[in-house]
């Protein structure tokens, strides 16, 4: 498992006069998710940051409105002073979604972009033949990957912290020589599934941890 300090773009709560904008962004991510195909890729990008952007109003002491009509554009609202009290004090920094590009991102480039990393360096590779090497490198340089099948665990509001299940897709076969030099890197990319969870940093507004185990 390792983990890695990002930074949450957008993550970082604002004050209540700094909220129109927010609003605004949540209202079109409400518009997607409500419009959009059920099991389209983007609807459920769409619906998943909109809860991001719900946690984040939160954070700056709005509430969702219980009885507001569809369509209304006053949805969220300065919580009541004993509601304001309470999210105030909470995480100045919302956690970001587990299907954020920052957090994805971070997990590809320290395993994948590791391995590439390594594969160049002249002492990378402990083999004996210079065509496998030349192999190796060759194929590491095309190689690539995306995280998929995006799911969230668990989300913790209290410390603030999110569990998330996803897999980690090659885009190309590599040979196997190739996969078992990846193997062998300090942060080996996943064969398949991983589990990771995303904490913000307490003394550092703005970023958060990425910590990751692959799983079997």
């Amino acid at each position: 498992m390792l983990t890695i300090v990002g930074t949450a773009q957008g993550q970082t709560s604002k004050s209540p006069g700094d909220a129109r904008p927010v609003i605004a962004q949540w209202h079109e991510l409400d518009d997607r998710c409500g419009s959009g195909a059920v099991n389209d890729r983007q609807t459920l990008v769409a619906c998943s940051e909109r809860e991001t952007i719900g946690l984040q109003l939160e954070a700056m002491g709005f509430c969702s409105g219980a009885e507001a009509r569809a369509g209304d554009r006053e949805f969220w609202l300065p919580c009541a002073a004993d509601r304001q009290k309470e999210t105030t004090t909470s995480s100045e920094a919302v956690v970001p979604a587990c299907n954020i590009a920052a957090v994805t991102s971070i997990i590809i480039d320290n395993t994948l972009g590791l391995a590439k990393r390594e594969a160049q360096d002249k002492e990378g590779l402990l083999i004996s033949t210079f065509f496998k090497k030349a192999m190796i490198r060759a194929e590491m340089v095309t190689a690539s990957a995306r995280i998929e099948n995006i799911r969230q665990v668990s989300y913790d509001k209290e410390g603030n912290t999110r569990t998330c299940r996803a897999t980690y897709k090659f885009d190309h076969t590599v040979s196997l020589e190739t996969g078992l030099f990846m193997a062998q890197v300090k942060s080996p990319p996943c064969a398949n599934e991983l589990r990771y969870k995303i904490e913000v940093l307490l003394d550092k507004p703005g970023q958060f941890y990425v910590s990751w185990v692959c799983l079997k």
